[in-house]
């Protein structure tokens, strides 16, 4: 077992749960922080409750995921993920259909907070620009964020792309197709998918961080694949974008897999 008992040790649990989540494995991460909370000699720290409800809310927790963001909210004495945070409640309401609440959140989204960090970059430039997000898709990014695949096939497969009535909605669709394609293993499906985003943001005027990444990933797969050529140009292609939520991060990935093909 790779959890700690010890106060000194409680945030190398915490890094380790970190890790297993941004790899898709949000169940063993939640069993992790969930042993770490019961271990007689827990001491809370703010960012343990900010993953514990990232854990649930991507496990479809709901109700259970507003508990920690909530506390995360009222004992953190920092700005950083407080937007993002506020989003997630959002988002815990507005997956349960609970409309009027979940607006409460929305609104509250631009006032909180600080946009140091990319996922509050994101939670204000949507709640700015009041691109409400869709239902089937959230819960699609969320489920294929935790690596539960077998969910998020169920949701991918009850969305029609005739029911997404924005240009943004249809963008996303190929684009959490071909993440969850990707993520479970299905390469050809994923590739063409990212190639779709990509043609579909063409004349994308708002900047959307899907075709970034999408290429950022394609060049990914080529480097696999043993093609540098077309690895080069995608990650070219990927910092090309600008102006995205996600653009630091992106571009810094595609520089350093530059650097690394020979």
């Amino acid at each position: 077992e790779l959890y700690i008992r010890y106060p000194n040790n409680i945030l190398y649990g915490y890094v380790y749960a970190s890790i297993l989540s941004k790899r898709g494995m949000s169940n063993q991460a939640l069993t992790l922080i969930e042993t770490i909370s019961q271990d007689d000699s827990y001491v809370a720290l703010p960012f343990i409750d900010y993953l514990h409800g990232d854990l649930l809310l991507q496990q479809g927790k709901y109700v259970a995921a507003r508990f920690y963001f909530n506390r995360y909210i009222a004992t953190f004495k920092g700005k950083n993920l407080i937007k993002d945070a506020t989003y997630k409640l959002f988002l815990s309401y507005w997956l349960m259909d609970d409309d009027a609440t979940a607006m409460n959140y929305w609104k509250l989204i631009p006032t909180v907070g600080q946009i140091t960090f990319e996922s509050d970059k994101y939670a204000q430039k949507i709640a700015l620009s009041n691109e409400l997000p869709n239902k089937q898709l959230a819960k699609l990014r969320l489920y294929t964020d935790g690596g539960y695949y077998t969910k998020a096939f169920e949701i991918y497969n009850a969305t029609n792309l005739s029911d997404l009535t924005t240009k943004k909605d249809k963008i996303e669709y190929y684009y959490r197709a071909a993440r969850l394609y990707q993520k479970a293993g299905r390469q050809n499906e994923c590739i063409q998918y990212y190639l779709k985003v990509i043609s579909l943001s063409s004349e994308n005027k708002n900047n959307y961080y899907f075709a970034p990444n999408a290429a950022l990933q394609l060049g990914y797969m080529y480097v696999q694949l043993k093609n540098h050529t077309q690895a080069r140009a995608y990650f070219h292609q990927a910092i090309a974008y600008k102006n995205h939520e996600y653009e630091n991060s992106i571009e810094q990935k595609a520089k350093i897999a530059l650097s690394e093909i020979k």
